[in-house]
């Protein structure tokens, strides 16, 4: 599955395994100038600023939740709940099935960023300073811990190893015991941390333009590099293996500049320093998603690159169309990916042709079953269901769909 979307380390590293070259198996318009993706694996959720929707590996959408407020940020999800932050400052507990509303968790003060799931918890932060420890299926906040003379900005915190990792608007980065709050340490930060990223013992949080990284147990620095440009996105750079990938921008005031470009970099993660760069040919605003050997990025030049994580070379691109904004996500074979186009954004999914499914037809022609390309496996085009042992349904016996 995605681990970003569901491992509160935020380390940008997905599960799955598309081919050497993709083709767009099918692609959703939805209404709206951004958007998040988040996937359990099976389902694909998307955010669009105004609902929520749970699409099928197909495309069909099982469901839609329309909250009170728009959510603003990649949800998380664990277990059979996805957590969401929206516009009202409030945390929405959302049943993976249903699209139901479990439980809302609303603050005196406006939540900002998103949420992170670890050790039974939700952890969220709001604009003063304060984060929240709230429990994973009740809703009820267990505890909180508040900066001293520090405001939290859209810093979305991170779990791991029984601790939660957050920063203030300008520091300091805090490590807390996650069972009860308390603080292990503090260390000073230079500039405003954007984001955390945790990899066993090290943890990596970006400010503006510098990537710095500090030793988790002890929360001592080891290393800063400046990479000289604005970082691309408030989101946390991937730290996969010994690298740590990060995209920055020298984005003009003009946002459609033809000047504007986007570099992505891979740091050495023991040392800091640079092992390769690539600059791509218009502004980068996604966040790099490592799966396997290669570095997902997408461009404002209408293009998904697929770079060698070794190299930085291009391995294979993908031309969308519209300015590719929306990080991707991988489920198994498919990379999910959205582009905008004035105020609509498009979801596309891609699979590799030479390894991609081929769908199915009963005998009136409905598209109620799909076959693997080698033949041996059935499943339901609605739910997923293996049916295998019906070559030729009629009707899925688990979610009814049928001719």
């Amino acid at each position: 599955m995605g681990e970003d979307s569901v491992n509160p380390t935020h380390r940008g590293m997905a599960v799955g395994s598309p081919g050497s070259t993709v083709e767009v198996a099918w692609e959703r318009q939805f209404e709206g100038e951004f958007a998040t993706l988040a996937t359990d694996g099976e389902t694909l959720y998307v955010t669009d600023g105004t609902r929520l929707s749970a699409l099928s590996p197909h495309g069909e959408t099982k469901w839609e939740s329309d909250l009170p407020a728009g959510p603003t940020y990649v949800p998380a999800i664990a277990g059979d709940l996805l957590y969401t932050t929206g516009d009202d400052g409030a945390l929405y507990a959302i049943a993976l099935t249903t699209g139901a509303v479990q439980w809302r968790f609303s603050p005196r003060k406006h939540l900002y960023g998103g949420p992170a799931v670890g050790d039974g918890y939700v952890f969220v932060t709001d604009n003063h300073g304060t984060i929240h420890a709230i429990d994973q299926k009740a809703g009820e906040r267990v505890w909180k811990w508040t900066f001293q003379d520090s405001t939290t900005g859209p810093v979305t915190p991170a779990a791991a190893q029984q601790t939660v990792y957050c920063t203030g608007k300008m520091g300091p980065l805090a490590a807390l015991d996650t069972s009860d709050g308390s603080l292990r340490w503090q260390l000073s930060t230079e500039g405003a941390p954007r984001s955390v990223t945790v990899l066993d013992d090290v943890i990596v949080y970006p400010t503006d333009s510098t990537v710095i990284a500090a030793a988790s147990p002890a929360g001592t620095k080891q290393w800063r590099t400046d990479l000289g440009s604005h970082l691309a996105s408030h989101g946390a750079p991937a730290v996969v293996g010994d690298t740590v990938y990060a995209t920055t921008t020298n984005m003009a005031p003009d946002i459609e500049a033809t000047t504007n470009r986007g570099t992505v970099h891979a740091l050495d993660l023991a040392t800091g320093g640079e092992t390769w760069s690539f600059e791509a040919p218009g502004l980068v605003e996604t966040l790099p998603v490592v799966v396997g050997d290669t570095v997902l990025v997408g461009c404002h030049d209408g293009t998904l690159y697929a770079l060698d994580r070794a190299t930085g070379t291009i391995n294979w691109s993908q031309q969308l169309g519209g300015q590719v904004t929306v990080t991707p996500v991988v489920a198994g074979e498919t990379i999910y990916v959205g582009a905008a186009s004035g105020e609509q954004i498009t979801i596309f999914a891609l699979r590799d042709p030479s390894t991609g499914s081929v769908a199915q037809t009963n005998s009136s022609g409905t598209n109620v079953y799909e076959r693997d390309s080698d033949s041996t496996q059935v499943y339901c085009v609605e739910c997923g269901t293996a049916l295998t042992a019906q070559p030729t349904p009629d009707f899925c016996p688990h979610c009814g769909a049928k001719q």
